[in-house]
C-alpha cells in the first residue's frame, strides 16, 4: 500500500496499464489481494473485462482476531495455510505446496529474523479500509468461495456482492 493510500495504488496500476497501452483487463484477486483489486476496479471500472475473486478479503472479518496475528503466523506459517483434510482444494495438483511456498517466501523475503511488517500492514489494511462502492463496475464478476474457510468466510463474498451490486 503506497504512502498515497488505496487510491494512489489504483492510480499507479492504471498509469502502468496506460503506459503499456493495455486496454481491457481481467482482474483476479485471491485472499489478501481483495483490497488491492478493489482499488483497481474503482480507478478504472470501464477497463475491466471480468473480475475473479477467489476467497478474497473485502475487509477484516469480525472473528478474525485469533487468526490474524502476524507474529503467530510468522512463528508457524505452514499452519496458517494448511487446509482441512476434506477440502476440495487438495484435488488441485500442487496447489497446497505452491501456496505454502509462495506465502513463506513472501513472509520471509527479508530474512527469518526480520519482523513480519508486510503482513502486519496487510492486516491493518483490512481493519482500516472499508470496501469501496464498486457499483460502477459493469464487468461480469465470478466469486469463488469455500464454505469451510475460517479465514475468509462466506460473509466476505456477501460484502463483495453488495459492493458490486449496490
Amino acid at each position: 500500500w503506497p504512502a498515497a493510500g488505496g487510491e494512489g495504488y489504483g492510480a499507479a496500476v492504471v498509469s502502468r496499464l496506460d503506459a503499456r497501452v493495455i486496454g481491457h483487463v481481467a482482474v483476479l484477486a485471491r485472499s489478501g489481494g481483495g483490497p488491492y483489486a478493489a482499488e483497481i476496479l474503482a480507478a478504472r471500472p470501464a477497463q475491466v473485462r471480468s473480475l475473479h475473486l477467489a476467497c478474497a478479503f473485502a475487509e477484516r472479518p469480525e472473528r478474525a482476531d485469533a487468526l490474524m496475528e502476524a507474529d503467530a503466523v510468522a512463528a508457524d506459517p505452514v499452519a496458517w495455510w494448511r487446509f482441512p483434510a476434506d477440502s476440495s482444494i487438495h484435488s488441485i495438483p500442487g496447489f497446497v505446496d505452491s501456496v505454502i511456498e509462495e506465502a513463506t517466501r513472501g513472509l520471509f523475503a527479508k530474512g527469518r529474523d526480520v519482523p513480519p511488517d508486510g503482513l502486519s500492514q496487510a492486516f491493518r489494511l483490512y481493519e482500516s479500509e472499508p470496501l469501496r462502492d464498486l457499483t460502477s463496475v459493469q464487468a461480469p464478476a465470478f466469486l469463488y468461495w469455500g464454505s469451510a474457510d475460517e479465514l475468509v468466510p462466506l460473509e466476505q463474498m456477501g460484502r463483495w456482492t453488495a459492493a458490486l451490486a449496490g
